[in-house]
């Protein structure tokens, strides 16, 4: 996993996706946040938690966005 500089969040969905690239592949955003906190990993989309988030898919997410 990339270190915690080397990756942005989404603003739409907050996935975290490394700092390099310019669109989110979960949501199609193509707005960022360099600071952000905590990190959701989801594994399934069947997972309780993601959908308590809105994380529907499974990657990494920011928990909240700065």
């Amino acid at each position: 996993m990339s270190s915690r500089a080397s990756l942005k969040a989404c603003r739409n969905c907050r996935a975290l996706l490394p700092s390099d690239q310019n669109k989110c592949p979960v949501c199609g955003g193509e707005s960022f946040a360099n600071e952000w906190r905590g990190v959701l990993i989801v594994f399934s989309e069947k997972s309780e938690l993601g959908s308590a988030a809105g994380a529907l898919r499974p990657w990494r997410y920011a928990v909240s966005l700065k």
